[in-house]
């Protein structure tokens, strides 16, 4: 019985994420309390996970850590949401997440043999540049249309990026290597906001900015466990990296 409770908890929160978002479009006024709803039952449902896994039970819950703050970067972002196609997005990612991070943490501890190789760590990776493209029109349209303080974003920044760089690091990484890119990411964090502050470009334009910002370094790391992508690899993504960084500057309006 607790087994198939944990097989439907992937799909019943997905649900739950979907359904709670709708209500929240549908009831305005009712922010935040359906996208706490929906937080508490995924921190829960990880929790019964790294429950039943009681060996692995810090890792459990520092792996869902970045589907944690993207559904919280999705709650901001309901604050400056005014198209139905952006609302039925976020309310498909609502739906989305806590699948599929819920049913690879299902599939890593019960059924291993239908689990993808460093599933959830891809997955995780995957999530911080679309939580840095968040963050950054999230914080800035509340700094530009609510006249909320810009401190909020130049100080949640850098807490954000460093601890999603250092949950996100290579299982065999040692604490001092960590420490290090936990540093590297609150610099990092600290920077990209000051310059989504700064630049007079549309909201959509600084989110991209910060997303490649922010995914550059984590691509890098990549480099330094085996098996290395070759230097022609290295070559071409560092220039495609550097050309969409370029084009985005060149080609957007500017104020």
């Amino acid at each position: 019985m607790k087994r198939l409770i944990l097989r439907a908890l992937p799909l019943a929160t997905a649900t739950l994420g979907g359904t709670l978002g709708y209500l929240q479009f549908t009831f305005p006024l009712w922010y935040p309390w359906p996208l706490l709803a929906l937080f508490l039952t995924f921190t829960l449902a990880a929790f019964l996970f790294a429950k039943e896994n009681k060996g692995v039970w810090m890792q459990t819950m520092t792996q869902m850590i970045p589907p944690a703050f993207f559904l919280l970067a999705l709650g901001v972002s309901f604050l400056l949401v005014e198209s139905i196609f952006v609302k039925w997005l976020i309310t498909t990612l609502l739906f989305l997440t806590p699948l599929m991070s819920l049913e690879l943490l299902y599939l890593a501890y019960f059924e291993t043999f239908h689990y993808p190789v460093n599933g959830i760590s891809r997955l995780n990776i995957a999530y911080i540049p679309a939580i840095a493209f968040l963050m950054a029109v999230s914080f800035n349209g509340l700094y530009v249309f609510l006249r909320l303080s810009s401190l909020y974003g130049l100080i949640s920044f850098p807490i954000i990026i460093a601890t999603l760089y250092f949950v996100t690091s290579h299982p065999t990484a040692d604490v001092r290597h960590n420490t290090r890119w936990s540093m590297l990411g609150a610099m990092l964090g600290l920077q990209v906001a000051i310059l989504v502050f700064i630049l007079p470009v549309p909201l959509a334009v600084q989110g991209a900015l910060a997303a490649i910002l922010v995914s550059v370094p984590l691509r890098i790391r990549r480099y330094a466990y085996a098996p290395t992508p070759s230097k022609r690899h290295a070559w071409i993504e560092g220039s495609l990296a550097m050309i969409f960084f370029l084009t985005i500057l060149l080609i957007s309006p500017w104020a």
